[in-house]
């Protein structure tokens, strides 16, 4: 038995960096984190080059993400110039001008905190989460492609689960 395993785990490793429909092209978790906010945001606005607004106090850790990792995203230094604001960890207010933007944060709290964001995306136990509201993207008239459907909920839902209940 024990022979077995070692031939499987030697075929495994020999195979599986070679199988071409594994991807290992992220070679850092905030490499990954930016291509996943980058694929987001092209697909919310439906737009391929996106211009984006960073405010919170994990502003700098997302924006050196962005300019690292990302060609199709672009830092702009105002909400006016910007086409999304990404709300970067823990933010307790938002400059008049951004609340006419769409909003999307790295922090699930913030849905139920600011009427205006669309969703989330962030890191639980190691894992990454999507969060999309979906009365939110409506009122937007805002379309996402099918394979988000399992991570959109009502707004009812995401408020319940952010009280610590369960619907």
């Amino acid at each position: 038995m024990k022979n077995l395993l070692s031939f499987l785990t030697l075929i495994l490793l020999t195979f599986v960096p070679a199988h071409p429909q594994i991807d290992v092209s992220y070679s850092k978790p905030e490499e990954l984190e930016v291509k996943i906010l980058e694929k987001l945001f092209q697909d919310i606005l439906g737009k391929e080059r996106v211009r984006v607004f960073v405010i919170g106090d994990k502003k700098e850790h997302y924006r050196r993400g962005i300019e690292d990792y990302s060609d199709n995203l672009h830092l702009v230094t105002n909400c006016g110039g910007a086409d999304i604001v990404l709300l970067a960890g823990q933010i307790s207010s938002i400059p008049e001008d951004c609340l006419k933007k769409p909003l999307f944060s790295t922090r699930r709290e913030n849905i139920s905190k600011f009427r205006g964001c669309l969703g989330a995306f962030y890191w639980k136990k190691g894992r990454p989460n999507i969060v999309l509201i979906k009365e939110r993207l409506e009122e937007r008239g805002i379309k996402m492609p099918k394979e988000y459907r399992r991570y959109i909920e009502s707004e009812g839902r995401a408020t319940e689960l952010r009280r610590g209940f369960r619907i």
